[in-house]
């Protein structure tokens, strides 16, 4: 689930990322022949850089209306289900690799984490009479 809300949130960002590359820093050879362009193909054509303000703009608001909908889905999916959408993680005492914190066991070194290793356990008994 979070790698498919990550690919719909880069998705969207590139859009806006496009529509921002479009600025009028250069005009075309033919600007000076008429007055100006009209529209943006005679632009474009012309090879100038022009900066349509107004695809970016609803690019942005597409962008963060895309935002604020997946958060309330994903609002809508914890309560459901009672679990978050981010997993959160902590690090092995024995092997300090990123492992879950609901994880009763290493996955990677195997090393129980609830203290069962860090107790003795052995078959003949200790003999304390020292």
């Amino acid at each position: 689930m979070e790698v498919a809300l990550g690919l719909i949130i880069a998705t969207s960002f590139t859009k806006v990322a496009n529509s921002l590359k479009f600025l009028v820093m250069k005009k075309g050879p033919k600007y000076y022949q008429k007055p100006g362009y009209n529209t943006r193909e005679q632009a474009l054509a012309d090879g100038a850089v022009i900066w349509t303000y107004g695809s970016f703009l609803d690019e942005l608001l597409a962008f963060f209306g895309l935002g604020l909908a997946l958060y309330f889905i994903a609002l809508t999916y914890g309560k459901v289900t009672k679990e978050s959408v981010i997993r959160y993680t902590t690090k092995c005492a024995y092997c300090r690799k990123e492992i879950s914190q609901k994880a009763l066991r290493c996955p990677m070194c195997t090393s129980w984490l609830d203290g069962r290793e860090d107790k003795e356990t052995t078959a003949i008994p200790r003999d304390n009479s020292d």
